[in-house]
């Protein structure tokens, strides 16, 4: 059901999606990577309120889970509660995660938060993991202009 799910959202498909995340849930209601995809697809969709609780729990289960901690920073951010999902995504950092999408979320939640020094220090180590980021270097460039 999750993969099938996948599926669907690719063909745009999202309540069905929804509907069989839902009921894999309802089978297996400790599936973290379930809980994960389906907070992802209430983020996508712009529903983070619906998201929060299943990504809590997913977290809750699995504290190592890098999709679900990821995606409850996301959700976190949505809902402007930049200190609450900085924490989730240092969590990650602090776990050895080094994946440039991680720092560019830090660099977008302390930018939005006005911590611009923080941001750009984050959108920095994004770079040095991948230089190819055209629009983070602008960001990165900007967060330091402002900082000043």
């Amino acid at each position: 059901l999750n993969w099938l799910s996948i599926i669907l959202q690719d063909k745009k498909e999202f309540e069905e999606a929804e509907s069989l995340l839902q009921k894999a849930l309802a089978v297996d209601p400790d599936d973290v990577d379930t809980a994960a995809n389906l907070g992802a697809l209430y983020i996508y969709r712009g529903r983070p309120a619906d998201a929060e609780p299943l990504l809590r729990r997913a977290v809750r289960i699995s504290s190592t889970n890098v999709e679900a901690r990821t995606n409850l920073g996301t959700c976190l951010a949505m809902q402007e509660r930049y200190d609450e999902a900085i924490a989730e995504f240092e969590v990650i950092v602090a776990a050895g995660g080094h994946d440039p999408t991680i720092f560019n979320a830090l660099g977008k939640a302390c930018g939005l938060k006005g911590d611009l020094a923080s941001a750009a220090m984050w959108l920095q180590r994004s770079l040095d993991q991948d230089p190819n980021q055209p629009s983070v270097r602008e960001w990165r460039d900007r967060a330091r202009q402002q900082a000043q």
